[in-house]
Order: C-alpha cells, then structure tokens, then sequence
C-alpha cells in the first residue's frame, strides 16, 4: 500500500483503532494504527497513555447497546502541547454474531459491537464521520476480517485533507437551523451563557445528537471553529473571542468515567455533552445550565446567572427573527440574493449571531445606559468584567467603527413583543398552563415587563389582560411580530 508523505510527518490523523465490547473485560482496543507501543507483548489497551484510557468507553459510549448503529465525538488532552487537544470520531455498529463468518471463543452474545475511530489534529468531527462511516461499514460488511480497510482509510484521510481544504469543510456536519428551531429564544440563553464563561451541560439520549448539537452550538461563534484549524484565524473585528480558553474547554461528549473533569475545582469544561441519567441527578453539581435535548428545556441553575441571562425584548425580537427566517416567514423584507438559498440557512444563523456579537461589543465598548439596557445591562455589565471581554477590549480591532453601539433588534415595544414575552413566560411555566392562576402570574409578570421597559403604563397596557387572553385561548402557537 503506497502512502503519501503527510503519514509519515505531521499527519492530520493520528491514529485509527478498533474498540471491541468482550463479555468479561468489557470495552478493549483490538486493532491501533500506528502503535503506540514498540513491544509486541503489551495489549493494544494498556498502550494508550493514561490521558486516553477512557477512549474505550467513549467509542461504545452509554445507552450505544440500544442502537444498531451511532456516532460519537470527542476530545482528548494533547500529548505534544499541554493546552492543546486531540480530537476523535467514532462510528459504532452491531452486528448479528451468527453472520460472522468464523467465530472466536469469546464471542458468547448474541450480537457483536464494535466500534471504529480516527482520532485527529484538527475538529473536522462532521466531515470525518461521512468518510468513517462509509469505512465502518465496509469493515463490517467484511466480517472484521480486512483490515487493509482501515490502513487505507488511515492513509487516504491524511493524503486527502490539507489546511486549504480543512479550513472549508470546519462546518461541514453542524446544523445550527435546528438548534433554533428546537431551542427558540433559549438558544440564545444558551449562547450569552457562554460568552461568559458559564458551564452549560448539554444532555440527551443518543451520543450522536449530543455530539452534534454541541459542535452546533459551538459553530455559532464567529470563526471558534475555524482558529482550532488554523490558530492564527482571526478577522478585523477582533474575532474569534477568547470564550473557550482552552481547546479541551468544549467535551462533544463526555463518558460516564470521565465525571471527574466535570467536578474538579480547576475543570476547563465549559461546553460538554452528556448522555448517561447520572450526569442529569447530579446536574446541580456539574454544571451552571443544564440543557435537556428531549424536552429542549434549558435549567438555568446559578442563581447569580439567572437575572445575566433574562432576555429583553429586543433580545426576544432577535430569537422570533432567527426562527422566521429558518421557516421561510420573512419573505417580504428577505434580500436580494435568498432565492439562492443562503437566506435562514446554516450560515445565515451563523451571520445573525454575528452581528449580534459584534453590535454587544460595540454597545460594550461605545454604548450609552439605554443601549446597554436592550441587551441587558446586567449581562453587558458581567460581560465587561469578563476575561474574554478584557482580551478583546485590549486590541484595536479597526473594523469595529463601521458597527453601530445598538441591539440589531432595538426598538419601540410592540404587541408582537407582549406575544413574545407572554409566550417566553408559558413557556418557562412548563406549558400548557391550564391552570388559571398561572395564566395570572404570567400576565402580571408581562404586564410588569412592559412597566419597567417603557418607564410608564400606557393605556395600551389597559388591554393587555383581554389581548393576551385573548391569543392564549386562540391557540398559543409560537408569535411572530405582526405589528
């Protein structure tokens, strides 16, 4: 088998294992390429450094028994820079043991699970899996007795990608649409949540969604991805942010044995996934929010956090702007150029987010008190006092001129704005609100909401009780602003 030279030095893929489930051992490394080892005698296992143990658990991560077939990704600390990462793939598969063509002695289930990963230099987690899992079948359609497969997957991945190339396909996988749409005006919680540092723990039922939705998520922030790929990416508004200060700081999916970096005092866990129940009864412990995949909840836990992350109206216009663009419902004020279907796409959302950011750092560093107060001025206030803010602060960052100090979504209050808040507060009530008492308590939340805003109770405010009522019992989908 001819290899390019890229193998050999500086491979972007370091390494491809096979990770078996045995009865009586539990989950092993039965094939690794390169070794890691210049003895023959030491099991493939007990190769892998003490950083990496738990690869074995990760690659036939919880719950995977439940699944014929599933993804996972994943990171681990650096052997060659201690702040760095490596990052790793693994497509897990069952197959029915009496197709196997020959079977071993310590074959005694029904089925046979196995896992197979790349682990490599750079976060190109979505783009790995299409080529894993066209390997992965082939080694499994193959009866596991090929490996030449893996040694060429091994060796046409690292010919294939260069950094041109890397920096192209660093998205290649992240959904960001569904995230709106699952979350709504939460994603945003979530996402100011990060821009301060907060420990937001993302559990669900599958690893491969887990895993997806944290690499989405961590898409949202303007070129995060792509300084993992090339560390000197950077644009003239001073971005990527230093949020994630270290690149083992976002975990796609952490292991049950791996809890302890998540309840350490020095834990650089800022972003990580979860699937197995016990990360959700001790969330309390791990975490600052807890997001739950199945219910698209999300559990603001610090009580310090929880008035930082309320959303203003503006911010509730900004989240209703995202999903209607994802949906299509702005049609009338779409630009020019949506019939190419760029318009409430994956990299739209991502532009959103952007100008967002950039229009917070602007108000941040130029804004007046009423600016401030779109975004919330005890989020901006916190933000300021941040270590991510203060490193951004320090540079000049020229292009930040040409962006006005103000919300993307600043303006006057609007019914569809008393919609959007009255339906945020159904929401967090847990929804559908049957009893009548609650119905009163939102509206009175509403109704204050509207008091401080404004600075005064207009006579518009006389209506809201009938108005609110009125659209709650007419259904209570999800407002857009009408007005």
């Amino acid at each position: 088998m001819a290899e390019c030279s890229r193998v050999v030095s500086n491979s972007v893929v370091l390494h491809i294992l096979v990770v078996d489930f045995h009865h009586q051992k539990g989950a092993t490394v039965s094939f690794l390429h390169p070794s890691l080892s210049s003895s023959p005698t030491d099991s493939l296992t007990s190769q892998l450094p003490l950083s990496w143990r738990h690869i074995p658990y990760i690659a036939l991560p919880d719950g995977c028994h439940n699944y014929t077939q599933g993804t996972v990704y994943f990171t681990l600390p650096s052997l060659e820079v201690s702040t760095g990462a490596i990052y790793g793939v693994a497509c897990f598969r069952q197959l029915e043991a009496k197709e196997l063509q020959s079977k071993d002695v310590d074959v005694t289930r029904s089925t046979v699970q196995k896992s197979v990963c790349i682990l490599s230099r750079i976060p190109l987690f979505g783009y790995i899996e299409t080529k894993l899992d066209v390997v992965t079948h082939a080694y499994f359609n193959g009866k596991f007795t090929d490996t030449a497969i893996l040694l060429s997957a091994y060796s046409d991945m690292n010919c294939a990608i260069n950094p041109q190339m890397a920096l192209s396909v660093c998205h290649v996988g992240y959904c960001p649409t569904d995230q709106v749409e699952h979350y709504q005006h939460r994603l945003l919680q979530i996402f100011k949540a990060l821009l301060l540092r907060s420990k937001v723990l993302i559990y669900g039922s599958s690893s491969g969604s887990v895993s997806k939705c944290v690499m989405s998520i961590a898409s949202l922030y303007p070129l995060y991805l792509e300084s993992l790929v090339d560390l000197s990416a950077s644009d003239s508004y001073g971005c990527p942010l230093q949020i994630f200060p270290f690149q083992t700081s976002l975990q796609p999916y952490l292991s049950l044995q791996q809890l302890d970096l998540l309840t350490a005092k020095d834990s650089r866990l800022l972003l990580t996934g979860a699937v197995n129940p016990l990360f959700e009864k001790q969330k309390d412990k791990l975490c600052d929010v807890f997001v739950n995949m199945e219910t698209g909840m999300v559990d603001i836990l610090s009580r310090d956090l929880q008035p930082l992350l309320s959303l203003t109206s503006a911010d509730l216009r900004f989240s209703s702007l995202l999903s209607s663009g994802i949906q299509g419902d702005m049609s009338p004020v779409s630009p020019p150029h949506s019939t190419t279907g760029w318009y409430g796409s994956h990299d739209w959302v991502r532009m959103q987010l952007k100008m967002y950011v950039l229009s917070l750092l602007a108000t941040c560093r130029y804004g007046d008190t009423v600016s401030m107060e779109h975004f919330n001025s005890s989020f901006v206030v916190a933000l300021i006092r941040s270590s991510a803010y203060k490193v951004w602060e320090a540079g000049t960052h020229e292009s930040m001129e040409k962006v006005t100090p103000t919300h993307p979504c600043e303006g006057q209050l609007s019914m569809g704005d008393l919609k959007r808040k009255l339906y945020v507060q159904m929401s967090d009530y847990g929804l559908g609100l049957q009893s009548g008492d609650q119905v009163a308590r939102v509206l009175q939340s509403t109704q204050q909401v509207i008091a401080n805003t404004t600075g005064k109770v207009s006579s518009a405010v006389s209506g809201i009780w009938s108005a609110a009522s009125s659209w709650w019992t007419g259904g209570g989908s999800s407002p857009q602003d009408n007005s």
